[in-house]
């Protein structure tokens, strides 16, 4: 059974992406930040990440 898990993002490039080409395929590696929020109460959370990306 193949099986693919997908899902959508949106943030912020962190870096430039670094480029490994090979013999019949590249890859790019790049971070991309992110944040997001919540209410808590009266209280609204904020929380942020970065993520490390590799296509």
């Amino acid at each position: 059974m193949n099986a693919m898990n997908n899902f959508t993002i949106s943030g912020f490039v962190v870096k430039d992406a670094e480029v490994k080409n090979f013999e019949k395929s590249s890859i790019a590696r790049f971070g991309l930040s992110f944040k997001t929020s919540e209410k808590n109460g009266n209280t609204e959370v904020v929380k942020s990440a970065i993520v490390n990306v590799e296509t």
